[in-house]
């Protein structure tokens, strides 16, 4: 799912907003993803202007928010992805007690590369799999992916978007 950019009304109120409502902790399975998204609804009702996840970037208005199909537990409203010259990065795994996953962009477009990401990272959520070095994971393309940790990864320890449990990269085999 796009991200989707705040219309005027919503700048001015988010500018003149008074307080905030922070909730911290890791979300160990689909449950935990669909608890954390009702109470973010029910505090949306009551008044927030919006949700944000701090470690992927990942924001969403109060209406936007309350359009999306929630119950599902979808992934994709809590990442983000990075793309640099030559690979493609998650961002925002480690709320999922996951690593960050990224892969070559020799391996295909951006918008394909983030449908391939986003699926092997909900089977490893949803799957409750250890994203560790070997797995395997087959696409429904029967193409084949190992997962390798990354030795170099995007962040480092210092910034804030880095993930404490690694990046593992997909290979194609």
């Amino acid at each position: 799912m796009a991200h989707r950019p705040l219309n005027e009304s919503e700048k001015v109120a988010l500018d003149a907003h008074q307080s905030l409502f922070f909730l911290k902790g890791s979300l160990n399975g689909p449950d935990s993803l669909r608890e954390i998204n009702a109470l973010i609804s029910k505090v949306i009702a009551a008044g927030a202007l919006g949700v944000y996840a701090e470690h992927s970037g990942a924001a969403w208005s109060a209406k936007a928010f309350s359009e999306m199909e929630i119950e599902n537990a979808p992934l994709d409203f809590w990442l983000n992805f990075i793309e640099t010259k030559n690979v493609l990065y998650t961002l925002g795994l480690e709320s999922f007690s996951l690593p960050d996953l990224c892969v070559s962009n020799s391996n295909g477009n951006s918008e394909k590369l983030q449908d391939l990401l986003l699926t092997v990272a909900e089977y490893l959520y949803l799957e409750r799999v250890l994203g560790e070095s070997g797995t395997k994971v087959e696409t429904e393309e029967k193409e084949t992916f190992e997962l390798c940790k990354e030795n170099s990864p995007l962040f480092t320890k210092n910034d804030p978007e880095w993930n404490r449990l690694g990046t593992m990269r997909l290979v194609k085999r």
